[in-house]
């Protein structure tokens, strides 16, 4: 059976009112994909090249995390890595699932970290892609100029699927990888009105150091980067290389932010041997 967005779709409800969507494909040990914080981002806009190569060996569980695609959209008072990172442990508690993979990019590499600093017990090893959370650096201007767009695009906005194009094309090694019917679905979602009252404020709201409860994470983790990232710099995979007790580290030449979606193939095997490995 082809896995589509239709037929993977599925809801969990945390508490009263507050709901969280998802995607499930194929059977096995759990793994969890957690998606990064671009405009329109969602379980199947970032993971649709890796769901069904994942689920050839595990339960995939690729979630639209608080805020985006089909999942609730409140505001939050704290910091939101840490915030999205208690959401998705009450829900994986509410599936009664007791211990998965995590596999996370940029928004959703930070979101595993915590999950792994709160609850231990419920990480198993962790995929960490262009992961966030590292601010500062001694090798470029921080904000990146295309990460300072990223924030832009919301506040002080407007979003104009211009602006998306763009901010994309900085996502990516070689733009032409970008296709016309991702670009339209991330920049219908990105515009949905709840969405856009969420996202007022994106930019101001703190998103949450990871640099702190690294060296305390001890599940086993990889670490995967594209050499041309210009969202993020050159100091987040090796910090997170130095200071996680046990890391692996993989760098891809001539590839971009997003890594499982440029280089689809290869991140599906790195991945996959890595979570399988003994």
């Amino acid at each position: 059976m082809a896995f589509t967005f239709e037929n993977t779709s599925r809801r969990v409800e945390i508490a009263p009112g507050k709901s969280l969507h998802y995607h499930e494909a194929g059977t096995g040990f759990p793994v969890v994909c957690l998606h990064g914080g671009g405009p329109g981002a969602s379980g199947w806009a970032n993971y649709s090249r890796n769901i069904a190569a994942l689920a050839q060996h595990f339960r995939v569980l690729a979630f639209d995390l608080p805020q985006f695609g089909g999942s609730f959209k409140a505001a939050f008072g704290e910091e939101l890595y840490p915030a999205f990172a208690r959401v998705i442990d009450t829900a994986l508690g509410v599936l009664g699932i007791e211990r998965a993979h995590f596999v996370g990019n940029s928004m959703g590499g930070a979101v595993s970290c915590f999950v792994a600093h709160f609850n231990p017990s419920r990480a198993e090893r962790l995929v960490l892609m262009g992961p966030g959370g590292v601010f500062g650096s001694i090798l470029q201007p921080t904000p990146t100029d295309a990460h300072a767009e990223l924030f832009a695009y919301y506040n002080p906005g407007p979003p104009t699927k211009d602006k998306l194009r763009k901010l994309f094309n900085s996502f990516l090694y070689d733009p032409s990888m970008l296709t016309e019917e991702l670009l339209e679905m991330r920049y219908q979602s990105s515009i949905d009105p709840e969405i856009l009252t969420a996202m007022s404020g994106y930019g101001i709201q703190r998103l949450g150091d990871v640099r702190p409860i690294l060296p305390g994470i001890q599940q086993k983790a990889l670490v995967i980067w594209g050499l041309e990232d210009r969202i993020l710099t050159l100091d987040t995979p090796l910090t997170f290389a130095k200071l996680l007790p046990s890391c692996e580290l993989i760098m891809y030449p001539k590839t971009g932010h997003w890594v499982q979606w440029e280089r689809a193939a290869d991140f599906n095997r790195a991945a996959t041997e890595f979570l399988l490995r003994d």
